[in-house]
């Protein structure tokens, strides 16, 4: 990344304004409601035997049960489905950085230890082959209802500073460094199911000991019974990047019964960054089973005051599988892009091949209880 030897504050402030006046007032929350006589119990039994996480709901009361038939039927099948719990599952299962952070709400539920380690193979027609290895901790101590937390790992720690990080290998090609080390403290004074206010301090690049600081909010909404957004507000400061902001906004949609569609958008500003670092992207998962799951994704990248604004976009197909035990994962995909970083550069397809195996640690990493669709 290239800096510039002055920057002027004024400048910082409107472009850090333009990021934050994008916040959205956003609906509330969907209250899943639901409702299911003993009658139906067996035969919805059947239909939750093997397949994907399960949303427990509570059933009314005997008085409450003098109801019409065909509408509770109605109200079952439409409730039934939790885009909420569906989109944390998905999380979980491909390792999402979200599923990291997602420090039960639940007093007495949280997790003691949760991680991951990956290593693994990427070839790409741009750059040639690389091994890849990533290894993400975080520690909740037993103190302040597990509010206070201890990180450690190898992975893309400006990307982590700024919310923009990838669980799933630096497939998309990224203006930001290669991995580091990292060590830090974590503080969650707000956890609540669609509201979390985290504070983070620590150091990166091991024993050069590079300080960083962060405060990160996230706000859920329900917009239908079937979709929500998700949005994620970032204050940093670091050496490389100085003082800055970012915003991350997610839209996730369910469509049928095993179909999850996200769309992704993320800018980034910083004192020393070329205008707005940003990033969008659209996936489409389907769920198959509780081990096993397919998706589709297409991005494009860039930074708004480069030579070249746009340095990479592209699609990738992925599979995802347990093997052997629930915590063992295997993934591969393969998917083509077209990178530009110099002006001279001309632009082709190049194609993109990988795989990796993933270790997931500590609990609750993926919760066994079933999901009605």
């Amino acid at each position: 990344m290239r800096t510039h030897p002055v920057w002027s504050t004024l400048g910082f402030l409107n472009h850090a304004g333009f990021l934050l006046t994008a916040w959205l007032y956003c609906l509330s929350p969907i209250q899943i409601l639901a409702a299911q006589p003993k009658a139906h119990i067996a035969k919805n039994n059947s239909v939750q035997s093997k397949e994907l996480p399960n949303l427990q709901l509570k059933l009314p009361a005997e008085k409450d049960k003098v109801v019409d038939d065909a509408w509770i039927d109605s109200i079952q099948r439409g409730m039934t489905f939790s885009i909420d719990a569906t989109a944390r599952w998905v999380d979980q299962f491909f390792g999402d950085p979200r599923a990291f952070d997602d420090q039960p709400a639940i007093a007495g539920e949280g997790a003691k230890a949760i991680g991951r380690l990956s290593a693994g193979q990427v070839w790409d027609e741009f750059d040639g082959l690389k091994p890849t290895a990533n290894f993400s901790s975080r520690f909740y101590l037993p103190h302040m209802g597990n509010k206070l937390s201890a990180i450690f790992g190898r992975f893309n720690a400006e990307e982590f500073l700024t919310g923009d990080d990838s669980a799933r290998l630096p497939l998309v090609r990224s203006t930001t460094a290669d991995d580091d080390w990292l060590v830090g403290v974590g503080f969650d004074p707000i956890i609540r199911d669609h509201q979390r206010l985290s504070l983070g301090a620590g150091f990166r690049k091991g024993l050069a000991f590079d300080p960083y600081l962060r405060a990160r909010y996230l706000v859920q909404r329900g917009v239908t019974e079937r979709s929500q957004v998700r949005w994620q507000s970032v204050a940093f400061w670091q050496i490389n990047d100085g003082l800055g902001v970012s915003q991350r906004l997610d839209y996730e949609i369910g469509m049928g019964q095993r179909f999850l569609g996200r769309w992704s958008g993320r800018g980034t500003y910083a004192e020393r960054t070329e205008g707005i670092r940003w990033r969008s992207s659209a996936s489409i998962f389907y769920l198959h089973s509780e081990n096993r799951a397919y998706a589709t994704e297409a991005w494009i990248l860039g930074e708004s005051d480069k030579d070249v604004a746009v340095v990479d976009y592209g699609m990738r197909g992925i599979y995802r599988t347990r093997y052997l035990r629930e915590w063992f994962f295997i993934e591969g995909w393969v998917g083509t892009h077209w990178p530009r970083e110099q002006i001279a550069q001309e632009r082709n397809p190049q194609w993109i091949v990988g795989f990796q195996f993933e270790i997931l640690f500590g609990q609750p990493i993926i919760q066994r209880s079933r999901l009605r669709f």
